[in-house]
């Protein structure tokens, strides 16, 4: 969104209005959470562990901090964590999963999805399969899954493709990794050249 903002402001409208990982969680948090174990928001502080540096500021942003309470307050790079744990000598390997606490506990496949590359496109694809065929999609069988799982969008090569035909439509779909390959993509889209995308994940 900075980058847009900052570069390609004639974009915006096209942005997709959903709130990254991060900031829906965090809101979710601050709202669902407080209410049901009956805390006040501002008594809750939100930190967010994630390997991108950018989402410091996207914290930041004041569109993010209904009333003056931040959706979340502090956020950390992996980096920064892993830094903090060898600093108190911390010993990792006393780690033991666990699963997530209530009321959290139940995720979808397509939610585990989200935070990675790839990762809203192919929740998306799902999502607009059903819709558009009617049906639920049923476990994949090399892993359970519920839904259709699109290998074609996930991975960390600078852009990923996939088309997925139903009955009635035919989606494409590009997923890309790194800035550097995005502008390609938007300067071909502001040229007017058909790309034939229905959905664009950077």
């Amino acid at each position: 969104v900075n980058f847009v903002e900052r570069r390609y402001p004639q974009l915006i409208p096209h942005l997709s209005s959903c709130k990254s990982p991060q900031q829906m969680m965090g809101a979710t948090v601050k709202n669902h959470f407080a209410k049901w174990a009956k805390i006040p928001r501002e008594k809750l502080f939100v930190v967010s562990i994630v390997p991108c540096l950018a989402k410091k500021q996207e914290a930041a942003r004041p569109e993010f901090a209904p009333g003056g309470i931040r959706d979340v307050d502090a956020v950390l790079t992996t980096m920064e964590m892993i830094d903090m744990l060898k600093l108190i000598r911390f010993d990792t390997t006393t780690v033991q999963p666990m699963e997530f606490d209530l009321p959290y506990k139940a995720v979808s496949s397509a939610g585990v999805l989200f935070g990675g590359s790839g990762g809203v496109a192919e929740a998306a694809l799902r999502m607009a399969v059903e819709k558009l065929t009617g049906q639920p999609l049923v476990a994949h069988p090399a892993n359970g899954q519920q839904g259709l799982v699109f290998e074609a969008v996930r991975g960390f090569a600078g852009v990923k493709e996939a088309e997925v035909k139903t009955d009635t439509a035919t989606l494409r779909v590009a997923v890309v990794s790194g800035l550097r390959n995005a502008e390609p993509i938007i300067e071909r889209v502001l040229k007017g050249e058909p790309t034939g995308y229905d959905l664009i994940e950077v």
